[in-house]
């Protein structure tokens, strides 16, 4: 499956910020679920893992858009 690009929504990378053609700011999958308290509690993951993770996390990210 080849996905398109969506060119009414632009994704500041610099500021993780994106921004509809009519230019409202919008909220990204992550926000969305805590705002429906759908997001995981990290409270109790010790900030050495977080880290790993968090970096594993952007290079998965990376390789997607990249392929794509």
């Amino acid at each position: 499956m080849r996905l398109r690009k969506n060119k009414e929504v632009a994704f500041n990378e610099w500021l993780h910020v994106y921004t509809a053609s009519d230019g409202h700011t919008l909220i990204g999958v992550t926000e969305l679920m805590k705002r429906h308290g759908l997001s995981p509690d990290y409270g109790g993951i010790s900030k050495d893992v977080l880290e790993k993770a968090a970096a594993r996390g952007t290079a998965i990210h990376q390789l997607l858009q990249d392929y794509d």
